[in-house]
Formats: C-alpha cells, structure tokens, sequence
C-alpha cells in the first residue's frame, strides 16, 4: 500500500506488518520448498511502500489501476516455474485488455 494509506486508513495493517507476513510465508515457502515470488520488493519503492510513481493507484492507496494490474500479470506469467520457461513467448500483448 502506499505511504500514506499505511499510515492512515489502514494503520492497524501497515506496511511494517506485511512485511514481517511477507517474511514468515518466504521462510514457510523455504521450508518447504515451495517457490516464493516477491511482489512486494518488484512493486515498492525503497522505504517499502507502494511506489506511486511507477504505479497508478486506487484512491484507496491499496489497489492498482487497471495498467498496474496488466503489468502484475505480466510479472506473475514470467517469473513462475512454468512461465520462466515460456517467458520468450510472453508479452503484454498476450494479456487481455483493459477494462
């Protein structure tokens, strides 16, 4: 979530606790070996907060607009087991379109 929703509306939630949740499922996925995609690191900024400036949000400060949700797609089809071995055959293109 952004800077401002985490310190506001959804204060109780935070960035600083999903960032420990986000460590203890990476730790389970070890365990286990299961593989972890980290979409917290590829879509926050440096201080850990939703980067505004390379993804439009919601009023809400949680939620994508419609391009930011095409371009998690497109992370989650290349950066799976299955998808890496496809990932020539990915493209934007490939997604549907905007709604």
């Amino acid at each position: 979530m952004t800077k401002n929703a985490s310190e506001t509306s959804y204060a109780s939630t935070g960035n600083a606790k999903i960032k420990v949740y986000n460590q203890l499922i990476k730790k389970v996925c070890a365990e286990e070996g299961a593989y972890y995609l980290d979409l917290a690191s590829y879509f926050s900024d440096d201080e850990g907060n939703l980067d505004e400036e390379r993804f439009e949000t919601a009023i809400d400060g949680v939620h994508f607009k419609s391009a930011a949700y095409k371009e998690w797609a497109m992370y989650l089809l290349t950066h799976t087991v299955e998808g890496m071995a496809k990932n020539a055959s990915v493209t934007s293109d490939n997604l549907a379109p905007n709604n």
